[in-house]
């Protein structure tokens, strides 16, 4: 993944997470009680793929903590073919690199079952696409030459802090050494923004008047499923 708009701050945010995921062995004055089980691995999920690495204090047996970065990004050009010459080429610029910290409370003894609740931050959050057509539009009667037709660039975007709460399941692998973990939530995205760049035949119409109807429109689109899947491994006790 080549995220190139990532810079030192988004690093130190990244820290600050960490650090306040760790803050209730601080209740703790005997030093046994700072010992933890580690588990590191890797992630696949619907905010992409990346690391996990997991804690679990002594003193604190029923709760884990947890902190990813996952990630993906998607730029492949993407040509229509709407017939009569008319195509339409599709530029999209997708990129998104999200850190996380979690917290999972274990209710029952077997520590196969838990009640998580966490928040995420997206470092880079890039939803845009591009529309440009070499060829015009022939379509039904409209025709649109190619120089008329313009480029016209969209993009979408979400508050960057998107908290979260799920349900965890695990299974200990090959003497517990290696844990099989998947997580099934929902994130709260927030009212979402909608930016429209244009030139061309979109000039002689009143969509800039329109974007805030359709920001309306789509408010209730503020939760965003996380599914993810995760294979750790497990260093024991430090």
């Amino acid at each position: 993944m080549n995220f190139k708009n990532a810079n030192l701050k988004h690093f130190f945010r990244f820290l600050l997470l960490f650090n306040l995921s760790f803050l209730p062995c601080l209740a703790f004055k005997d030093s046994t009680s700072l010992k933890f089980i580690k588990n590191i691995g890797i992630v696949a999920s619907t905010k992409g793929i990346g690391l996990e690495t997991e804690m679990r204090f002594l003193k604190l047996k029923k709760f884990n903590f947890r902190l990813g970065l996952v990630g993906f990004q998607f730029n492949k050009q993407q040509n229509y073919d709407l017939g009569k010459t008319s195509k339409i080429e599709i530029f999209p610029a997708i990129q998104n690199l999200s850190c996380y910290s979690m917290v999972d409370f274990q209710p029952f003894k077997k520590r196969v079952f838990s009640l998580s609740g966490g928040l995420f931050y997206g470092i880079i959050q890039k939803y845009q696409t591009g529309f440009s057509s070499a060829s015009g539009l022939n379509l039904g009667g409209l025709e649109i030459a190619s120089d008329d037709f313009g480029k016209i660039d969209f993009e979408i975007s979400w508050s960057k802090f998107n908290p979260y709460l799920g349900i965890n399941f695990r299974k200990h692998l090959t003497s517990k050494r290696i844990t099989f973990s998947s997580d099934v939530g929902v994130l709260y995205l927030g009212k979402p923004s909608l930016n429209l760049q244009y030139e061309g035949f979109l000039e002689t119409t009143t969509i800039d008047s329109e974007i805030k109807r359709i920001e309306t429109n789509m408010a209730g689109y503020r939760f965003y499923p996380f599914i993810s899947f995760q294979f750790l491994y497990n260093f024991g006790i430090k």
